[in-house]
């Protein structure tokens, strides 16, 4: 795992696993997850994941081979402002370059808006309804849409 540097404020993606990277009802990831990660990281983005911990979650990351995308995978029973303000904390962001990307605006995505990030609202699926209340930085559709904005 890599170790936050002390000095110079880093640029962050946050990105929420499922139903913005991982499709639960086609028990795959979405069209573009894999070249949105490895794009990121040519970036010189650090990557973190956050997801609800559910069972078997930390096998499905490690077998689809996420892991290695990230260096830090926060698994948690509810995500709330400690978790974004915990990694603000860690990893002293450059808030005008680092993004939470969420499907859920009044989940991880207001928290990060919350917090002062950038946000990206893959406004897609299950959740793509919500009404913010709010004005996320970027509203996007797919994954792909994302590339273009970091």
């Amino acid at each position: 795992m890599t170790t936050p540097s002390q000095s110079k404020p880093t640029k962050i993606i946050v990105f929420d696993f499922n139903r913005t990277l991982y499709d639960p009802e086609g028990h795959q990831l979405f069209p573009g997850a894999r070249q949105l990660l490895d794009l990121a990281a040519e970036r010189g983005y650090r990557l973190v994941l956050l997801s609800q911990a559910v069972a078997s979650r930390a096998e499905l990351i490690r077998e689809l081979g996420l892991a290695r995308y990230f260096v830090e995978i926060q698994l948690v029973e509810r995500k709330g402002m400690q978790l974004i303000a915990g990694i603000t904390e860690r990893y002293r962001p450059n808030l005008t370059q680092s993004y939470v990307v969420g499907d859920r605006a009044l989940g991880e995505v207001r928290l990060g808006y919350q917090a002062g990030w950038q946000t990206i609202w893959l406004k897609a699926g299950r959740f793509a309804d919500e009404l913010p209340g709010f004005s996320p930085t970027h509203t996007v559709t797919s994954l792909s849409d994302i590339e273009n904005l970091i």
